[in-house]
């Protein structure tokens, strides 16, 4: 699940993922893909 990353500590690369997120909400495995 997507919210399990705001659960964890957060680490410099999680804030740039958790505002790409935000920004653009689609599911990870098809971001990953492109």
């Amino acid at each position: 699940m997507k919210t399990r990353l705001v659960l964890k500590p957060l680490k410099n690369g999680d804030i740039e993922n958790i505002m790409n997120w935000v920004n653009d909400p689609e599911p990870a495995s098809e971001r990953s893909s492109k």
